[in-house]
Parts: structure tokens; C-alpha cells; sequence
């Protein structure tokens, strides 16, 4: 199959401050113009050391992401993802994930499993 050519799309990012969704926070949203850049053929040229982020091609252990509970988190998502960082890093001494509580969007707003 042939691969497609990259293509770049011209875009704003729209932050409002009338959404209905009101978080508690100190930023301050607003319109940004951005460039979304099609990496298609150069994935290769983005590393952790250049760029503080890598491509990776990687099936996850929770598939389609629909069965996502605070234990399925904890027993195979988690350990999925510290054995990706670890043999992308390298050596470490141990992986630390930061807020890793499963949030959903429902009809009444944004709710915390976990």
C-alpha cells in the first residue's frame, strides 16, 4: 500500500471563555492559529532528546479503550504503559505516574473514576 504524502492544515485552536464547560482554573483561553503538522514519513525524525516526545507503533492492552475502569487501569494499562517508557527511556529506577484517574464526559459534565 502506498504511503500517503504529508499534508499540512492551516487551523485555529478555539478556547471560550462562555463554554459550558467551566473548569476552576487560572488560564486564561484564547484563539490561537497553529500549523498541525502531517508527520507521514517522518516519524523517525522525532525523538525524546530532540523533541521531549516519540512516535511509536504500539497496540494497547485495552484495545478499543471502551472498557476503561479505575481496575483495568491499575492491572494492565499502567503496567502497559511503564513498560513503554522503560524500554524507550532506557534503565530507570522506577516510573511515576502523575493523575492518572480516568475522567469521562457525560450529559452532566466531566466526572473522575478513581
Amino acid at each position: 500500500m502506498a504511503q500517503a504524502e504529508p499534508q499540512d492544515t492551516a487551523t485555529s485552536i478555539v478556547f471560550s471563555n462562555d463554554a459550558q464547560d467551566k473548569r476552576a482554573t487560572n488560564l486564561a483561553w484564547q484563539v490561537l492559529p497553529k500549523t498541525i503538522h502531517d508527520v507521514r514519513g517522518h516519524v523517525s525524525s522525532f525523538s525524546l532528546d530532540a523533541n521531549e516526545f516519540a512516535f511509536r507503533n504500539h497496540h494497547s492492552v485495552l484495545g478499543d479503550f471502551l472498557d476503561i475502569s479505575k481496575d483495568v487501569v491499575t492491572s494492565k494499562y499502567l503496567p502497559d504503559v511503564e513498560n513503554i517508557s522503560t524500554e524507550e527511556l532506557g534503565t530507570v529506577d522506577k516510573v511515576f505516574f502523575f493523575d492518572w484517574r480516568v475522567q469521562q464526559f457525560t450529559n452532566n459534565g466531566l466526572i473522575t473514576l478513581g
